[in-house]
């Protein structure tokens, strides 16, 4: 038997109060700190897990449950049709969140797909899902509030002029190997 939905919801608005200013451990935890709990990662860094836990957190909130919700609110979606939505696309997604450290996130989204199995309101999945979206978003902005960017000055941006080179380049070695 799932968590009470309502309950759950409570429990998932009150930590979205809570991440307005302060960021949630989870991020912290791996993004900051660089712990993963779990083991995860690139050879034994971050890194992956960093990229992966971005990419997961994006694809579990603003990607999925978002287009969720943004479907649901068709009128033409049923509520099967939202509960096969959630039973098709959170389960990896949120797999990928709790693989990376993001444990909160995860039973977060966990609950929310087994409440939604046991529920019989299209409006009260809707309002559930929106929770668990505006968490997500938040944990989405928090990532890149704590991503460590100065990774891409070792593979920088080309500048315009290296890009205009790189150009005039590649121009030249195709009208010679053309020609």
């Amino acid at each position: 038997m799932a968590m009470d939905w309502k309950a759950l919801q409570k429990e998932i608005d009150a930590e979205n109060k809570r991440i307005i200013d302060e960021a949630p451990e989870d991020i912290e935890r791996v993004f900051k700190f660089e712990i993963i709990p779990t083991g995860a990662g690139t050879a034994k860094t971050t890194m992956g897990v960093w990229f992966e836990g971005a990419t997961a957190a994006r694809y579990v909130a603003a990607y999925n449950t978002y287009n969720i919700i943004k479907l649901g609110m068709d009128p033409a979606f049923t509520l099967e049709h939202i509960k096969t939505l959630v039973a098709t696309m959170l389960p990896k997604v949120t797999a990928s969140v709790k693989l990376c450290g993001y444990a909160v996130y995860a039973r977060f989204a966990e609950e929310t797909m087994a409440c939604v199995q046991e529920m019989d309101s299209r409006e009260d999945v809707l309002s559930l899902l929106n929770s668990l979206y505006l968490y997500g978003s938040s944990m989405n902005a928090w990532t890149h509030h704590f991503m460590k960017w100065a990774i891409g000055q070792t593979t920088p941006i080309p500048s315009r002029e290296d890009c205009e080179a790189i150009g005039r380049a590649a121009s030249k070695a195709y009208v010679e190997t053309h020609v």
